[in-house]
């Protein structure tokens, strides 16, 4: 649900939408979040416990792959959103963890929790590629954040791309052309740089 109001808020710019991704995901890591870099999938809390819809919990207090992809790609959007660090380190907490737990060595995916001798009744999955698949990157280069790098920012907000990654960068890796300008790019191919939100759309349209 957190990647779902923060796509919300990215869609519409409604921030009751962004309140409740955020609210989430502070009391998640608030509740959960373990000092070794990771968040515990469940945990018992008063709200739980009187809950009678709820069964007896089982806390297992083991490392999962698939709890701790969801909440890194959703603290990530909260990032592009946001620009909050801590949810950038959190996710970055979270990836390390995972390489150093659960990578194959060998064979370079990851297991869906931690070895224990069981490893070939869970083989190894393949998460990265799934992850990090088909990105587009709106870069908007700028030596400061005038009024126009601030409108291409919010311009590229509305523009709906679940895999987007949206920043802003100083000239460098794009040249200085003495304007705000926008770039969007994927691993293939980029778009002329884009002064106005006139060509936005196409350009993301064209590269899906």
């Amino acid at each position: 649900m957190i990647r779902s109001f923060t796509r919300l808020y990215e869609a519409t710019l409604n921030p009751a939408f962004l309140k409740s991704a955020e609210l989430a995901a502070t009391t998640l890591l608030r509740e959960r979040w373990q000092n070794d870099g990771w968040m515990l999938h469940i945990s018992e809390n008063d709200h739980l416990s009187k809950d009678s819809r709820m069964r007896d919990l089982h806390i297992a207090e083991d490392l999962k792959l698939r709890p701790q992809v969801y909440f890194g790609e959703a603290l990530l959007d909260l990032y592009k959103v946001t620009r909050k660090t801590e949810y950038l380190n959190k996710a970055d907490q979270i990836a390390v963890t995972l390489l150093k737990r659960l990578q194959d060595p060998d064979l370079g995916g990851f297991y869906s929790s931690e070895p224990d001798g069981t490893e070939h009744i869970s083989p190894p999955r393949k998460a990265v590629e799934w992850i990090s698949a088909d990105y587009m990157e709106y870069s908007i280069v700028s030596n400061e954040k005038t009024l126009q790098a601030q409108n291409l920012y919010v311009e590229s907000l509305k523009s709906y791309n679940p895999r987007k990654i949206l920043h802003y960068e100083r000239p460098g890796r794009y040249p200085d052309k003495g304007q705000a300008l926008l770039y969007i790019c994927t691993p293939d191919r980029c778009s002329p740089p884009l002064a106005n939100n006139d060509k936005i759309d196409f350009y993301v349209n064209e590269f899906k």
